[in-house]
């Protein structure tokens, strides 16, 4: 069972979100326990150029498959790169787990309470209303504004127009008028 959708929550004010049961039941489908690796991701779009940023979710078990194979070897000699790729595997990690309500506590590394911008490494970019996204065996954790933002200017880029000339959809196609 995948993470799958997209819901909306809000973050109360001890910094925790309710994850939606529909998660839940995927963790418990596959005997993934209540274990999450939370990563702030930061990054650019290569197609359109849009920045994003999000938190990232993973089952600790899944997590620990994908760093198996992402992080250096354990050796005494490693370069510049293998530091950097263990950085963003390990140290930029934090683990969180469900409590008995199905919440996350999302620490203050990425909760914004001030309404400043995060600092460069992408921390405390969450605030109010969470958009949370099931992306298969992980989930996103979007400032639910910002993700609006983002989905509207990939879809613009996409279409090659505002995405406000489509409000007048059924006129232009001959359609009936709903209005009446």
């Amino acid at each position: 069972m995948s993470f799958l959708s997209r819901y909306d929550h809000t973050i109360d004010s001890k910094n925790r979100l309710l994850l939606p049961a529909a998660h839940r039941k995927a963790l418990d489908a596959q005997n993934l326990g209540a274990a999450l690796i939370a990563r702030a991701v930061l990054g650019r779009d290569p197609e359109s150029g849009l920045k994003f940023r999000y938190v990232e979710l993973t089952p600790q078990a899944v997590y620990e498959d994908f760093s198996a194979v992402d992080a250096p070897r354990n050796s005494l000699l490693i370069d510049s790169k293998q530091i950097d790729q263990a950085y963003r595997v390990y140290g930029s990690a934090h683990m969180m787990e469900l409590d008995d309500a199905g919440r996350i506590l999302l620490t203050d590394r990425f909760v914004n309470r001030t309404g400043k911008e995060p600092n460069p490494r992408g921390e405390k970019m969450l605030r109010g209303e969470v958009s949370i996204v099931g992306m298969g065996q992980s989930i996103q954790l979007w400032n639910a504004n910002e993700l609006l933002w983002y989905d509207q200017r990939k879809l613009e880029r996409y279409l090659g127009e505002p995405l406000s000339s489509w409000d007048n959809i059924m006129e232009e196609s001959g359609a009936p008028d709903s209005r009446g």
